[in-house]
């Protein structure tokens, strides 16, 4: 009997050992500094799929960023609803206010480049690129 129980204890501490070290050497995850794009671009890219040329260009900063927009709305809608909705910020290059931002969706292995003026939310887009979306 006192086997028993011994055997609950010492099952009882491996566990608590085993779950401290765990919680101590988690793996932790970076928050990528991209993500702050995200949304810009998606509201760019969703205000497209809807041809709404005003919203679109009160996102853009330049008259290209607007035209690559509604052409692309106007040759792949179905693709550019992707990108609306599952765009994600990968990877950057910053220089000065200007941001090249990598974007990618999990249902095309494409990649989308924006290039951003300003920082964050107040971000607007002068320039799209993509080798597998819109006009080439």
């Amino acid at each position: 009997m006192l086997d028993d129980k011994a055997r609950y204890y010492v099952l009882l501490m491996t566990g608590l050992l085993f779950t401290g070290m765990l919680l101590a050497i988690q793996p932790y995850s970076v928050t990528s500094p991209w993500h702050i794009y995200d949304h810009p671009a998606r509201s760019y890219l969703e205000a497209a799929t809807h041809r709404d040329s005003v919203t679109v260009a009160r996102h853009a900063s330049a008259p290209e960023a607007v035209q690559w927009a509604l052409k692309t709305s106007q040759t792949q809608p179905e693709s550019l609803s992707v990108w609306a909705h599952e765009a994600t910020a990968w990877a950057g290059h910053q220089l000065g206010d200007t941001t090249d931002v990598f974007l990618g969706t999990r249902r095309y292995q494409c990649t989308l480049v924006l290039r951003f003026v300003g920082v964050g939310a107040g971000a607007k887009i002068q320039q799209a690129h993509s080798d597998c979306l819109g006009p080439r």
